[in-house]
Parts: C-alpha cells; sequence; structure tokens
C-alpha cells in the first residue's frame, strides 16, 4: 500500500483493517449493470419517485428512503 493512500484513507478505517481496492474492467457499464439488477427487484416500485411528487416535495420526498 502505497503512502498516498495510506493518507486518503487516514480516519476513515481501523488501523487494523485491510483495504483493497478494486477496478471493473467497464466503470461505466458496472454501473448501469447494477442500476439494472435493482429495476427487476420485486420491491422497486416502492422506490420510484414521480415527477410530480418530486416537483412538490423537491428533495425532501427522499426522507421516506431514510437518506
Amino acid at each position: 500500500m502505497g503512502e498516498d493512500t495510506a493518507t486518503c484513507t487516514k480516519g476513515m478505517k481501523p488501523d487494523d483493517a485491510e483495504l483493497r481496492i478494486f477496478m471493473v474492467p467497464n466503470p461505466e457499464l458496472n454501473t448501469w449493470h447494477g442500476l439494472q439488477m435493482f429495476a427487476q427487484k420485486d420491491d422497486f416500485e416502492e422506490y420510484v419517485v414521480e415527477k410530480k411528487e418530486y416537483e412538490e416535495e423537491g428533495v425532501r420526498v427522499f426522507r421516506k428512503f431514510n437518506l
């Protein structure tokens, strides 16, 4: 582990924890695949925010997701 990595993670993890970073072959597609899997979940509809709902409540609408 290089000095730069240790510096940027200081205070973010216990000293005895191992930090491993992986680079996926195509980050853009990896994100798309993750969202595709999320959209196929049975409870996906519970996470949908309609445009009208967002326009009325703004970002407060996301409180229902505990964000």
